[in-house]
């Protein structure tokens, strides 16, 4: 192991001595009690809960790297599913308030397609799990009118077919264009791993996002970068924890100073 990788080893040893052994995970907006993190630790599928918190802290990445344009799909577990929901209602509604263009359940979505069709936002990025055991990246080019799709198991040839007739019907019904599909660079998941693709997705559209290709995972140290993520997330937390002390701890002051001139 190399002294870096050592060293990250030992960080995370000491990051699990002082957290507490309860209570949610502070500086994302998306509530995940601190109990939910042991998924980074060890060779386990990453849940909805742990996917939505890498996408806000890929955000927190695009905003420090001065990156725009960039619509990020925080619910992880909804939004391929609200698509293919919205494509099947769109054909066979029968009450014009069902339809996709009126429905208040899809104006989520609406919402993020007309952001795309009104050049505020030139990429749209997102993690689907359709099959409940398995997750994908999607990123949506808007002026390269172009859908990558990243799937650490295959290919966009072996695309679910639902999604991809309904991805290219939801683009199409925004912009006015005919988007093609095409891969999204993405790390290989290795032969008997059935836990990583959620990494690996989140990875690929990190890798692809701040125009990186080198922060691709390499494989063989899959589990290191877990050990990366989890710390990332944790830095995070301490910072915004010891923020909410100091001013508690004004808060406080303040409080005694004016009862004692009272």
């Amino acid at each position: 192991m190399e002294d870096g990788d050592r060293r990250m080893v030992e960080e995370v040893g000491v990051a699990l001595k002082k957290l507490p052994w309860c209570g949610g995970i502070s500086g994302f907006p998306k509530h995940m009690e601190i109990t939910d993190l042991w998924r980074f630790l060890g060779p386990r599928w990453l849940s909805n809960e742990n996917e939505d918190v890498l996408m806000h802290l890929l955000r927190y990445e695009l905003d420090s790297a001065g990156c725009t344009g960039v619509e990020l799909a925080n619910e992880s577990g909804l939004f391929a599913k609200k698509l293919i929901q919205a494509y099947h209602t769109h054909k066979t509604a029968t009450d014009q308030a069902d339809t996709y263009a009126y429905s208040r359940g899809f104006q989520w979505i609406r919402k993020i397609g007309h952001a795309l069709a009104m050049h505020k936002c030139q990429h749209l990025a997102a993690l689907a799990n359709l099959t409940e055991n398995h997750w994908i990246a999607i990123l949506v080019d808007v002026d390269k009118h172009t859908i990558r799709y990243g799937d650490s198991m295959g290919s966009w040839c072996n695309m679910d077919a639902e999604l991809k007739a309904a991805l290219r019907w939801w683009t199409q019904f925004h912009t006015g264009y005919d988007f093609t599909i095409t891969d999204l660079p993405i790390t290989e998941q290795p032969a008997g791993d059935g836990y990583s693709c959620g990494l690996l997705s989140w990875n690929a559209l990190e890798a692809y996002l701040l125009g990186n290709p080198d922060l691709l995972v390499d494989k063989r140290k899959l589990m290191l970068e877990r050990f990366r993520a989890f710390l990332r997330v944790i830095n995070i937390h301490n910072d915004q924890v010891s923020i909410s002390s100091v001013i508690l701890l004004k808060v406080a002051h303040l409080t005694s100073v004016i009862s004692n001139h009272q």
